[in-house]
């Protein structure tokens, strides 16, 4: 049995559903499901300016003081191999870290870059962020290496014009956006994904979906779609 790390993830949301769960899990190709590139392009452009800061200075940016004991930074390996399996209930996680920092005792530090700003909306994923960033360190501790931290970066546009420089925000063919970093640290619990796979596992073994919860938007238009369908 092999499980997504955002898939597990989302077992620790206060608002998990069982039932949406179980569905993700056994129906592939799941209609409906878009996500806009532009933020892909953005996270990938993050880790190069970083790594291009850090192989011209030898440490990383000043906007990130929670790397300066960092001496490497370190490819972040495919999915097909950054991967562990629960001894207890079987089931194996994987997932890609943004990004793999050694630090000068030679533990690791894995952050996870966000193209948003941080805002109530956030805070409100804040759980499945922290589960997402120990399943990473829980995988990496695996056979990859000791972690010490593990922390969300948010990367911030800059949308007030009161920011924006005429000399730096235009150029020939177009405009710049600029970002700015903000850290928020993330507390390491080594009992918390042992307890996502029990979870999981109690979902995953029943041969039915299970009800969902009251409420869940993803239920009813899912029950929205069956109904227009019967009618046709």
């Amino acid at each position: 049995m092999k499980i997504s790390v955002k898939n597990l993830s989302s077992i620790a949301m206060p608002d998990f559903c069982p039932r949406c769960f179980w569905i993700k899990q056994n129906v592939k190709n799941i209609p409906f499901q878009i996500f806009p590139g532009v933020f892909s392009a953005i996270d990938s452009w993050t880790k190069k300016v970083v790594h291009s800061y850090f192989d011209t200075t030898g440490h990383a940016p000043e906007w990130l003081p929670n790397l300066a004991k960092a001496v490497a930074y370190h490819k972040a390996l495919h999915w097909s191999k950054f991967r562990r399996e629960d001894s207890e209930t079987g089931i194996e996680t994987r997932g890609v870290v943004d990004d793999r920092f050694e630090m000068e005792d030679g533990s690791f530090h894995i952050p996870d870059y966000k193209t948003s700003k941080l805002s109530g909306s956030q805070d409100k994923l804040f759980p499945l962020y922290e589960a997402q960033l120990n399943a990473y360190a829980w995988i990496h501790e695996g056979g990859f290496g000791h972690v010490s931290e593990i922390d969300l970066i948010y990367c911030s546009p800059q949308t007030d014009l009161s920011d924006l420089e005429e000399s730096e925000g235009f150029y020939h063919g177009g405009f710049r956006m600029k970002f700015e970093g903000t850290i928020v640290p993330v507390e390491i619990k080594p009992d918390l994904i042992p307890g996502l796979f029990k979870r999981a596992k109690s979902i995953l073994d029943m041969d039915r979906p299970p009800a969902g919860v009251a409420g869940c938007k993803d239920c009813t238009a899912m029950e929205n779609l069956l109904a227009v369908c019967g009618r046709e």
